[in-house]
């Protein structure tokens, strides 16, 4: 009897052990979930990138990419999820992980009031203690800063005035990084080549001022997703509009004008950006040359992934 109950276990054996495999596996699996989102700015609505988000209990975290978006999956139970961002309010909220949660949240901006403070010292060697070699991030706010000629803000005249980074010429453009020729250069808009970054005659750039978000140089180290580009990498990001509120910002210039408009199509959800610029070099250039020219009109039409519509119009009258 002993005997023929063992060889029918042993008969039996393959199965039981098939069972038991995948029943465990889809124990496993029931036992983790995804708590994710978008980190947003509460002024203006736009993705805060880069923002740290951790659960404390179990000193677990991510970071934000560049469209304000994160992601975790850990195993079930009560967490305390804390998000942090510098010159924002910290967020803290308490959680319970039995099921994928998507939890959206807006930071508020923390402001500093305090007495004169006097900072002595040497200046970090960035070159050396930072693991970005050869990065710059500009902030347009600093852009629009800068003194141009003929009232003319450009992105491209901008990083000309950092170091190793030369123009390419009077009538271009195009720039030179470290010793590299202009094709050397790789120009990209919320990551989509730019072949041509010039409007009349190289000067100034396509990039409208009031639509950039984040402008990156990388001149040298360049990762190994943006391809095999010798010189640099400049990386542009546009804004996704005011998903709060509707804004209005532009300029009058000696040989251009802009106008951006922005605001929600639904608040908190869809929102839209238009820039439009035109300059007036085919109105002067008229009266002293007798020649047809061709208006080059363009409309570029992106929806990108965070659900935002931008429209960017140029004009020029003379190239």
């Amino acid at each position: 009897m002993g005997f023929i109950i063992s060889h029918v276990f042993m008969n039996r054996l393959p199965a039981i052990l098939f069972i038991l495999l995948f029943s465990s596996g889809s124990l496993l699996s029931q036992n983790r979930h995804t708590v994710s989102g978008y980190v947003r700015d509460s002024a203006s609505g736009e993705y805060c990138i880069g923002a740290n988000i951790y659960l404390r209990e179990i000193l677990k975290g991510t970071s934000t990419n560049t469209y304000g978006f994160y992601s975790m999956t850990v195993d079930d139970g009560d967490y305390t999820l804390v998000i942090s961002y510098l010159g924002y309010h910290n967020f803290e909220k308490k959680i319970k992980l039995d099921k994928d949660i998507r939890l959206n949240i807006s930071l508020g901006r923390m402001v500093f009031t305090t007495g004169e403070v006097v900072i002595t010292g040497e200046a970090q060697d960035k070159n050396v203690k930072s693991t970005d070699i050869g990065t710059v991030r500009m902030d347009v706010r600093e852009i629009k800063q800068l003194p141009v000629v003929f009232g003319e803000v450009d992105v491209l005249t901008a990083i000309q005035l950092l170091p190793g980074v030369q123009a390419a010429g009077e009538g271009s453009s195009g720039f030179y990084v470290r010793g590299g020729g202009p094709d050397q250069n790789l120009i990209l808009l919320d990551e989509a080549i730019v072949y041509n970054a010039g409007h009349l005659f190289g000067f100034f750039s396509v990039f409208n001022p009031d639509a950039v978000k984040d402008i990156n140089l990388i001149k040298g180290g360049m990762p190994a997703n943006y391809g095999g580009r010798l010189a640099s990498v400049l990386d542009i990001a546009m804004k996704e509009g005011n998903s709060k509120k509707f804004e209005v910002d532009g300029g009058i210039g000696v040989i251009s004008s802009r106008l951006a408009l922005q605001g929600p199509v639904k608040k908190d959800t869809c929102s839209y950006i238009v820039t439009a610029r035109r300059t007036y070099i085919d109105v002067l250039v008229k009266p002293f040359v007798n020649l047809q020219c061709s208006k080059d009109q363009g409309i570029i039409f992106m929806i990108s992934m965070a659900k935002s519509i931008i429209v960017s119009r140029t004009a020029t009258g003379f190239f």
